[in-house]
């Protein structure tokens, strides 16, 4: 599939303000199944920008304004080709076939961050996932509880809420959602890290073909053999 990418952004103030660094994290990440052809980022007036890779290897552009300003134009635009994959398409290691995970060491020091982090919120027994059950079918069960028990509402500003609170409230923005799946993927064992990016849901009208777009979060999983 080829999807061509438009993407710009407006700012505007009152008047002159003088900015700090601005970042970028909206290139999509590249691999065998995905590549990018043809990007172009540009932000209108005198500024300096700079490709970067953080810890996680992520790309992201940084912006160093030189005078205050009272707009910000920035203007995104590439080709993306993507292939068609099997998701389900890997061999766990025997050691993660079943729950619970056993993760050796030398994972640990990758991922060791992508387990627990809010000491204070306890799993529920039916989002527990017994010892001995199939790995890839156990996840896709909690998946299912989610999809199932938490309604999924609009709301285009704010920071996540906390896993309880979404729990506690039962539904949530796709960020609430990914937040509390992550934490109880992370209870259970797997290593779990948020991702962001941009949900495309084409118009009926094939013959523009064109995608109303929007700002989205879900979860990656780590398992030993598949990644």
């Amino acid at each position: 599939m080829k999807i061509h990418v438009r993407y710009k952004l407006h700012y505007a103030y009152e008047g002159p303000v003088g900015l700090g660094r601005h970042e970028f994290r909206i290139l999509p990440r590249q691999d065998h199944f995905q590549q990018i052809e043809g990007f172009s980022l540009c932000c209108e007036g005198e500024n300096s920008l700079f490709y970067r890779r953080d810890a996680f290897d992520n790309e992201f552009v940084s912006i160093f304004f030189k005078q205050p300003v009272d707009s910000v134009k920035v203007n995104m635009e590439f080709t993306l080709h993507t292939t068609k994959r099997n998701p389900y398409n890997f061999l766990l290691d025997k050691r993660a076939e079943k729950f619970p995970l056993c993760l050796v060491e030398e994972e640990l020091k990758g991922v060791g961050f992508y387990l627990p982090s809010q000491e204070d919120f306890s799993l529920p027994e039916e989002l527990k996932v017994k010892e001995g059950t199939d790995v890839v079918r156990g996840i896709s069960l909690l998946n299912e509880w989610h999809f199932e028990n938490i309604g999924y509402e609009v709301r285009e500003e704010g920071d996540a809420l906390p896993p309880d609170q979404t729990l506690l409230n039962q539904r949530g923005a796709c960020r609430d959602t990914s937040l509390l799946f992550a934490e109880v993927l992370r209870r259970n064992g797997v290593p779990t890290r948020l991702v962001s990016g941009f949900l495309a849901k084409s118009t009926k009208d094939e013959t523009e073909n064109r995608a109303e777009n929007a700002l989205h979060a879900w979860v990656e999983a780590y398992l030993p053999g598949a990644g």
